[in-house]
């Protein structure tokens, strides 16, 4: 049986472009969460190590959002790869005919078309999109106030491109974790605390 080739996208330079704003890159988290699973994947640091790569599967962690990325990606979805995010790839939000609500900082997830995921699960970054372009196909539900609350956007959204596909989850997973992990106060202070006269980034993964 072959097994699946996955791959994560993480832009140095995007990453280092953040760093030195002192943002936090928690979306790198992710390469701990697969290692932890025991899942293979291999490393992309830049969009043109994609086409060489040759995985079925992309998790775009970090890229650069500009058009020739845009064009990668989609590019790759066309020729039967499958995209993965969590949270991101607003680049690609005109070209699915969708439109960014607002973020919401913290909330439940529900899932309920797996029968082993009855209970809500809590996020605490995410962004839901609002589908009008392409076919879209729809999973669970994003709750912001409570866990029977208004919904406030599907929590996973799916999308057939050419032979491939698109799949994005509202919720940021990787920086839920992170933020569950080490609690939130101690994220936002690690982003805040000046070194040397810079704002330092303290890494939490």
């Amino acid at each position: 049986m072959k097994m699946m080739k996955i791959g994560v996208l993480l832009d140095s330079g995007t990453v280092k472009k953040r760093r030195r704003y002192g943002l936090n890159v928690f979306e790198a988290y992710i390469k701990e969460i697969l290692a932890h699973a025991g899942v293979p994947f291999t490393m992309m640091t830049q969009i043109d190590e994609l086409p060489a790569a040759k995985v079925d599967l992309v998790i775009v962690s970090v890229v650069p959002q500009d058009e020739q990325t845009a064009e990668a990606l989609w590019h790759y979805a066309e020729q039967g790869g499958t995209l993965v995010a969590y949270g991101g790839l607003a680049l690609l939000a005109e070209r699915l005919g969708c439109a960014k609500r607002s973020r919401l900082d913290k909330g439940y997830a529900r899932l309920p078309e797996y029968d082993f995921l009855t209970i809500p699960l809590r996020y605490l970054s995410a962004e839901a999109w609002c589908a009008g372009g392409e076919p879209c196909v729809s999973a669970g539900s994003l709750h912001a106030s409570s866990p029977e609350g208004t919904a406030s956007g599907a929590l996973l959204q799916q999308w057939m491109v050419g032979q491939g596909a698109i799949h994005r989850w509202a919720v940021d997973i990787p920086t839920t974790v992170v933020h569950l992990r080490r609690g939130l106060s101690r994220c936002l202070w690690m982003v805040s605390q000046p070194r040397m006269g810079q704002p330092q980034l303290t890494r939490a993964f």
